[in-house]
């Protein structure tokens, strides 16, 4: 459901009233669009210039206060990895915790948080969109199957997915098996990208910690493993498994200026972390996944959490979250 308010235009005033409403307002999630366009006055008919705030009134499922339920994904290129193009393209709305994997075929998957304001069966539920040109269009996102989750399990979230050797799809994420356990990270495995199977077992926990927004790449023989620790700028566990399911602890890694929350993607003999920090999304180079070096400037400003992976043809490709 959507509602359009107009302010006619005195000089500059209808535009910083417009603003100002939009930034004010007890709902700033539910301005859905600012725009400016050309309509009869109701009163006289005469055609003026109005400034226009469109609303989007959540569904009784959403809840009635801000969350990431307001956030949308956007899709970024670059040729190098480092300068993306800005703006992004708007891809899902109502959507976060993006993750980008290439299939053996040549597909990109994108994975993630979707809080469908059409169905409350989309909402809070991982899901699912396959391009197959490179990112320039993509499919409706549908939300994928995780069978074998134990009876009374939080509900699955931040999700990470990794293509095999052997072309099966791997998604790692957050949930708590157990009514009052902490979260940690399971994973479940998929030979289509849609229908999962969990593994047995967790991947990476804290016993005295709830772990969040695992990051998992494969890099010189090893599975490495990342999340940021909760309330610690700048630091997140590390893990490495010689098969992506038995991860050993290592040192936790710690970067100024830059969280990792995001992901990992290997770039020649280099490892690179897309993370979020001051002013967007932020980078940082590792040559063994232990010792970290943030790279100067911003990859996409105003962007966080990213999903980053490296196309058959060299270019880049970035789904980030954008916060209203």
């Amino acid at each position: 459901r959507r509602i359009t308010v107009r302010f006619p235009v005195f000089g500059n005033d209808g535009w910083v009233e417009t603003l100002e409403i939009a930034h004010w307002t007890n709902h700033p999630g539910w301005v859905a669009a600012v725009r400016r366009e050309e309509a009869a006055c109701p009163d006289t008919g005469e055609r003026r210039m109005f400034y226009c705030l469109e609303f989007e009134i959540p569904p009784p499922w959403v809840p009635p206060h801000p969350g990431p339920w307001h956030d949308d994904l956007y899709v970024s290129r670059s040729e190098n990895g480092l300068r993306f193009e800005q703006p992004g393209k708007l891809v899902v709305r109502h959507g976060g915790v993006p993750s980008l994997a290439a299939a053996k075929d040549g597909r990109i998957f994108l994975v993630f948080q979707w809080f469908s304001f059409d169905s409350p069966e989309g909402f809070d539920k991982i899901a699912v969109m396959v391009s197959s040109d490179g990112g320039e269009t993509w499919s409706e996102p549908r939300v994928v199957e995780i069978s074998g989750l134990p009876e009374g399990h939080s509900n699955p979230c931040d999700p990470m997915l990794v293509v095999l050797e052997d072309g099966r799809f791997r998604l790692y994420f957050t949930c708590s098996p157990r009514p009052g356990e902490r979260a940690r990270t399971l994973s479940a495995i998929s030979e289509d990208g849609y229908r999962f199977r969990v593994e047995p077992g967790d991947r990476f926990a804290d016993p005295k910690k709830d772990v969040l927004d695992p990051a998992v790449v494969f890099f010189k023989g090893k599975w490495h493993y990342y999340a940021p620790i909760p309330g610690e700028r700048g630091r997140a566990y590390h893990a490495v498994s010689d098969d992506g399911l038995s991860f050993q602890r290592l040192p936790d890694v710690e970067v100024e200026g830059m969280d990792f929350l995001g992901c990992a993607v290997v770039d020649g003999e280099v490892l690179r972390f897309y993370g979020t920090g001051p002013g967007g999304v932020r980078s940082a180079t590792s040559d063994d996944g232990e010792r970290w070096t943030v790279e100067r400037g911003v990859r996409v400003d105003g962007g966080a959490d990213p999903g980053v992976a490296k196309l058959p043809d060299g270019r880049w490709l970035m789904v980030y979250t954008r916060l209203r």
